[in-house]
């Protein structure tokens, strides 16, 4: 985001989505009243500067990039172009055939464009910004660190000079000065690192002893000779092939011991994504495993494919037949998304399946020693539909000034029966800034609400209470995630059981220390650090029964910490303890926020 003032009016260029997969700049006006007015649609502008009843901003249009009142050509990258006070000049930085440089024009003239400074080769002209006396005050390298220095009209010159006038350095800095801007009394704020990091200085100019600044001679400048290519498709294997594998190891007991391994990719445009698993067991003779595709291959929608089976034991009966389960889950979605930058929409509608299957070591009649061990498959559909708009920032500690909401239905059928199940879920969030600035960031009240049905002469239930854990990013999918739709901490997962559930969490989350860098020598970094104090109350009952919300209640405090792993893996930790309303204390350890 880039803005300046024009009178009382701010003016500001933004980045926002305009399709799926695109993103421009447009200009935005806001007006002493609180008011924002869009000024433009898909336009590609940005750094606006106004002076003199003049506005000019950059433009990149067609494969051109310039002043909007100034040249526009391809062979030439420019800076911001800032009119004078009195609207008849423009300057800007530019850098063609290799060399930055400070030019200026007339206002409405494109050309003649005149020369008033030049860097050095390897450094850069920037920040250009004019004083109410008519200079300019521009940032250059001076002594290797960038320095600000003025450009004044009249005789001299020196130091790269041009365009008739005089160039003066104005501030030493020991790890320089950006960003200038000069103040009604004279003296100049500026930008510059501290030994804690950034700073915001003011001075009064002062002409130090210029240095002797000794240009290397022109040398030709051109492009490099034509080397012999031959052009091809994008090719999507060589990126999108496993380039890793993690041993895996589990014991279902008399059902088998599994050994195998997990892998994962991502194509190079990220077109693909996927996570997979296979596990084998020698005796008995069995398979397991994980397969999760996403595809962005047709833009919008998005779709996902995934298939899983597993293995449990059912027991053992007393003629020492062993009973073991297989579990069948299959899905095939699609997603639709209208997104801007801090609101949006998506639909995904998914085609399922599950499946259970039953095997008897030895093979004998399941219907005379396993109950209920019959072979079934459950096909059906869902779609959820989810929307929101909220405020996420890198220094906030949470979601703000916003809502978020999903509604679920899912339907299954149970093939060769005539049983079915309707599942609806519904589940709300709201975030509102609640108190003080406190250090870095503001306080943040944070509410989530759920419930959920269940209806048909299938057998199922929804589990309330637990913990609700996000997941890693690995750049291919996630990891380690536990979500649950109706958490309570402070109890074990599924404490209670029912086809109706509800809870409700409150929390309210406070800045604690802002840290920003890594720990030692270690690649493992920490941004901030946070505490929240929550309220969880959840109940789950069937048809018939009265709910009572509180039966599960729990109260605590939660310290999060957003960390960097191998130096820029993000990760977000939370370590809590809750007080349910009978038993002791739980401490609790999870990823990211679940809301």
């Amino acid at each position: 985001m880039s803005y300046d003032w024009r009178g009382d009016t701010l003016i500001v260029a933004q980045l926002d989505y305009t399709g799926r997969w695109t993103v421009r700049s447009d200009l935005w006006r806001w007006t002493p009243d609180g008011a924002w007015t869009q000024l433009t649609a898909g336009a590609r502008v940005m750094e606006p500067r106004a002076g003199g009843g003049v506005l000019a901003m950059l433009v990149l249009s067609g494969g051109d990039e310039g002043p909007s009142v100034g040249p526009l050509t391809r062979d030439a990258t420019w800076g911001p172009a800032v009119p004078s006070p009195d609207g008849r000049w423009i300057v800007a930085p530019r850098n063609q055939n290799g060399r930055w440089a400070l030019v200026r024009w007339r206002t409405g003239t494109p050309a003649p464009v005149d020369v008033l400074a030049q860097a050095a080769a390897g450094s850069v002209i920037a920040d250009p910004v004019w004083s109410q006396d008519g200079s300019v005050l521009f940032v250059m390298d001076a002594g290797g660190f960038p320095q600000i220095h003025r450009w004044r009209e009249g005789a001299g010159g020196g130091g790269g000079g041009g365009g008739g006038g005089s160039i003066t350095q104005l501030t030493e800095e020991p790890l320089g000065a950006r960003a200038p801007a000069p103040l009604p009394d004279g003296r100049i704020a500026f930008a510059t690192m501290g030994n804690d990091g950034w700073e915001l200085r003011v001075a009064s100019p002062v002409a130090f002893t210029p240095r002797p600044v000794t240009l290397p001679a022109s040398v030709p400048f051109d492009s490099a000779p034509p080397v012999a290519i031959r052009e091809t498709g994008y090719a999507s294997w060589g990126s999108l092939r496993p380039h890793f594998w993690i041993p895996l190891g589990f014991d279902a007991g008399e059902a088998g011991v599994f050994f195998g391994a997990a892998t994962g990719g991502a194509d190079a445009v990220e077109r693909y994504a996927y996570v997979a698993e296979a596990l084998v067991s020698g005796a008995p003779a069995r398979a397991q495993g994980y397969f999760f595709l996403l595809s962005q291959a047709l833009g919008d929608p998005t779709l996902d494919f995934y298939f899983s089976n597993d293995w449990s034991l059912v027991g053992i009966d007393s003629t020492l037949h062993v009973v073991s389960e297989e579990h069948r889950e299959g899905s095939i979605g699609a997603t639709i998304l209208a997104h801007r930058w801090r609101s949006f929409v998506s639909l995904r509608v998914a085609a399922e399946y599950e499946g259970r299957r039953f095997v008897a070591v030895p093979d004998t009649n399941l219907a005379d020693i396993c109950v209920g061990c019959i072979d079934r498959d459950r096909v059906g559909g869902s779609a959820t539909l989810a929307f929101g708009s909220a405020v996420a920032a890198p220094l906030t500690v949470s979601l703000q000034d916003g809502a978020t909401a999903a509604l679920l239905y899912r339907r299954k059928e149970e093939q060769g029966t005539d049983r079915w199940l309707n599942e609806v879920r519904a589940r709300g969030n709201l975030y509102v800034r609640a108190g003080p600035r406190l250090g870095f960031s503001y306080p943040v009240l944070a509410i989530r609400g759920a419930f959920g049905a269940l209806d048909g002469p299938i057998p199922d239930d929804f589990g309330v209470g637990g913990v609700s854990s996000g997941g890693v990013n690995f750049g291919f999918g996630q990891g380690g995630a536990s979500l649950r739709t109706f958490p309570v901490r402070g109890y074990v997962g599924g404490a209670l059981h029912g086809r109706r559930a509800a809870t409700l969490s409150a929390e309210y989350r406070m800045p604690v220390t802002l840290l920003g860098g890594l720990l030692g020598h270690l690649p493992f970094g920490a941004d901030k650090l946070a505490l929240a104090v929550f309220g969880d109350v959840g109940d789950a009952w069937d048809v018939g029964e009265e709910p009572r919300l509180h039966r599960l209640r729990a109260v605590g405090a939660e310290l999060s910490s957003d960390l960097t792993i191998s130096y820029d893996l993000p990760l977000r930790v939370r370590l809590g303890v809750a007080q349910p309303a009978t038993g002791h204390p739980r401490v609790y350890a999870a990823f990211a926020a679940d809301f």
